[in-house]
């Protein structure tokens, strides 16, 4: 369903997943930094997306969810991120041993809550039942380990319904059902999101608090599981021979995420979801409801038995139609969807593209529904329209798909090969800003006295979690005009060289002692947790906000006053800061010449970049006030700014021993920026900006480059020039790598 290289780098972290699902280590994702120690031997890649519509998320931003709440996931799987649960070593915990008290045959007696995890499981309270004549009175036991209370409670005969409120107040809700002398159950911490819990016999009076975790019963037979040809059988032998422990259940929601990226042809699958239905019956009505959504869900992206999809889904529609919530109907609409779409019927096939739609209106990241969409659009004989949403699929950052099969239809349709570029750009704004509820920006009429939120940005083409930040940050500056918030963009050889770093940025990123890529700065002050895929921009966007909005109510009494004055080649600038009679000595004037839009293809998928610093007057030290004012003034020539930025690609060949892929250096659309920082408490004071005109920028022709060009008809006896030897040898983009040329071909003949 997705690209081929994608599903094999899926296939890969999700077998390691398989093996270490609920590992206490912080995954990739949210709050990822590449070091400036990284290695530099080659150029990064882009991360891999998630399959489907799951994107792999870790810390998320702004509290969101993971983004497939039915699947267990690596950073979803340990109640402590939801509920206060102390650290604890799962490798080294002690194998579950069974209940010490006797099996019952009613509520009654003391009961431990256990929390079913993958490699281990929790105690978190113990409760006593007891039968009065008003009914069964249910009470807590000792201190819970995790802090949780319960606030109400419904016991009967052989079922336990309890509401128990959180460390943080957040409550979450148990439902379990005797049965063989165990209250087998299920843990809500939300709508979506269900662990497996019971209540087992106890006669403990404590919960000591060293010993609450213990390594899940069973894990010691996939403890040691290789992640090769043969996981998925022994995955399944396992889960099979294990019964009716939790860690069965587990393994099939992992069995089934995997067979959703690689089904095994040999297998019948009437008998794997009979598998999987048995193991989650006996969990509860809600867990039973999820096994039926999946089964439907796997089914219909497998394509596989679709009359049995059909009946789950139908089953799951029921079940949890009096259950509020987005990503449980918006996964049953997608799922309804395929399976019409995937029918011999035309009227079910238009039906099915309809549901479709409604998915990709409110995620248009959503790979499966793309895919499948413009798959019937092609196969309609809508080229245009299918032109259009495979364009949607290989401009998303970290996708690698096959542009040729775009190229090809484009020229089907007689359209202009050189306005192909300048399309992909267009339909790549318009994906990964959809997040955006709208184009209009805010209120662009600056208050009384305002003060300008400066944001400061350190990021690299080659570094893959920082595309979250770039995007959410393009999206700040869609909504906030730039009479209310600057950012600037210094791009870094973080983890790779970089074509479009220049040697001040890197003397700014050692002045904040910055982490690395992505690292950003708010008014001078660090934002944590800018890391992350595309997937993660939607909520970093959010957080941002909600940090950038009371920002935006600050005054201030300085100005910056600036000029640009363009003749020619040469720039007269200058900049007066007013409002400050006696400024400390700590204070610096600090000017920008930035790019406000290149475009640029770059390895880690984002295409357009925004406000990038390309030189600054006066140094990155900046200008220090003085006794008769604090001003900058000086006159700037195309060739001083572009004799830095040769000098910065000449600095990496030296450095890293590569050449550097062409970057446009035209210098269109500058702008001049102007800030005033205390040096020592990094507080950014004021910023301002003023567009630039009647300065021609252009680069100098290269004389070698001339006489080649002069020379083309005998190639072999003019020696080439530099920036030939750039173009040539520099690395390939994700667009033009030779080894994704069929990728987009196997993600559509499926």
């Amino acid at each position: 369903m997705v690209y081929s290289r994608l599903k094999s780098q899926l296939i890969v972290v999700a077998l390691l997943l398989c093996l270490s699902a609920c590992s206490d280590d912080p995954q990739p994702g949210v709050g990822t930094v590449n070091t400036p120690n990284a290695n530099f031997d080659s150029v990064a890649t882009p991360d891999a997306a998630p399959a489907d519509d799951e994107p792999a998320n870790s810390e998320e931003p702004a509290g969101e969810e993971s983004a497939d709440p039915l699947i267990a996931e690596a950073n979803d799987l340990e109640p402590q991120a939801k509920s206060g649960d102390p650290e604890s070593d799962v490798e080294n915990a002690p194998p579950s041993d069974e209940p010490v008290a006797e099996l019952r045959s009613t509520t009654v007696g003391r009961w431990e809550l256990v929390i079913h995890m993958f490699e281990s499981e929790l105690t978190a309270m113990l409760v006593d039942i007891q039968k009065t004549d008003d009914g069964y009175q249910l009470e807590t036991v000792a201190e819970s380990p995790v802090g949780w209370t319960v606030n109400e409670s419904t016991v009967t005969e052989d079922e336990v319904h309890l509401k128990i409120v959180d460390s943080q107040g957040l409550e979450v809700d148990y439902q379990g059902q005797l049965h063989d002398g165990v209250i087998r159950g299920n843990i809500a911490f939300s709508q979506e999101g269900l662990d497996l819990a019971s209540l087992r016999a106890t006669t403990l009076e404590t919960i000591d608090p060293e010993s609450a975790r213990k390594q899940a019963a069973g894990y010691e037979q996939i403890a040691d599981m290789q992640p090769d040809e043969n996981l998925l059988p022994n995955m399944r032998d396992v889960a099979k021979s294990l019964g009716d422990l939790p860690l069965a259940y587990e393994l099939y929601v992992r069995l089934f995420n995997f067979v959703r990226n690689q089904p095994p042809a040999d297998w019948d699958y009437s008998e794997l979801v009979d598998e999987y239905v048995a193991a989650g019956q006996q969990w509860g009505e809600r867990v039973q409801a999820r096994v039926d959504l999946d089964v439907a869900y796997t089914l219909a992206i497998t394509e596989k038995i679709p009359e049995i999809a059909l009946e789950h889904l139908d089953k799951a529609e029921q079940e949890l139609s009096d259950i509020d919530s987005e990503v449980l109907a918006s996964r049953m609409t997608l799922t309804r969807g395929l399976l019409l779409i995937n029918s011999e019927s035309e009227e079910d096939q238009q039906s099915g593209y309809s549901f479709l739609e409604q998915i990709k209106e409110k995620d248009p990241l959503n790979l499966v529904t793309v895919v499948k969409m413009a798959k019937y659009q092609e196969d309609q004989g809508s080229t245009e329209e299918a032109i259009k949403l495979y364009a949607g699929l290989v401009t998303i950052p970290g996708i690698r798909g096959d542009i040729s099969k775009i190229a090809n239809m484009w020229k089907e349709l007689g359209r202009d090969p050189q306005e192909l570029d300048p399309y992909l750009d267009e339909i790549y704004e318009q994906t990964v800003f959809g997040f955006l509820e709208s184009d209009v920006v805010e209120d662009a009429a600056a208050i009384e006295n305002q003060q300008v939120v400066l944001g400061e940005l350190f990021t690299g083409t080659a570094c893959p979690p920082c595309v979250a930040a770039d995007i959410a940050i393009g999206g700040l500056e869609r909504t906030y005009p730039l009479s209310k918030l600057i950012v600037l963009r210094y791009h870094e050889h973080v983890p790779a060289p970089d074509p479009m770093m220049i040697a001040d940025g890197e003397t700014r990123l050692r002045f904040y002692e910055a982490p690395g890529t992505p690292s950003f700065y708010l008014n001078g002050t660090p934002v944590q947790g800018v890391g992350g895929a595309i997937f993660n921009a939607k909520p970093l966007y959010q957080q941002l906000s909600n940090i950038v909005k009371p920002l935006l109510e600050q005054t201030t009494d300085l100005s910056i006053k600036l000029s640009a004055e363009g003749q020619g080649e040469t720039l007269h600038i200058a900049a007066t800061v007013e409002g400050a009679e006696e400024p400390p000595e700590s204070w610096r004037l600090r000017l920008c010449l930035v790019e406000e839009s290149v475009h640029y293809h770059a390895p880690n998928g984002i295409r357009i970049h925004e406000m990038l610093v390309r030189y600054m007057p006066g140094g990155a030290e900046g200008i220090l006030p003085r006794e008769d004012g604090f001003a900058y003034e000086a006159d700037v020539t195309a060739a001083d700014i572009h004799q830095t930025l040769q000098a910065t690609i000449d600095d990496a060949r030296e450095r890293y021993q590569v050449d550097l892929p062409a970057v446009s250096d035209d210098l269109d659309s500058l702008r001049l920026v102007a800030f005033v920082q205390d040096d020592l408490s990094l507080e950014i004071k004021q910023a301002a900006s003023i567009p630039i005109t009647g300065f021609d920028a252009t680069a100098p022709v290269d004389e070698s480059t001339a006489e080649a060009e002069e020379a083309e008809e005998t190639p072999a006896e003019t020696p080439a020039s530099d920036s030939e030897e750039n173009s040539t040898d520099a690395p390939e983009s994700s667009d033009s790598s030779s080894e994704t040329d069929s990728e987009a071909e196997a993600a559509t003949e499926k």
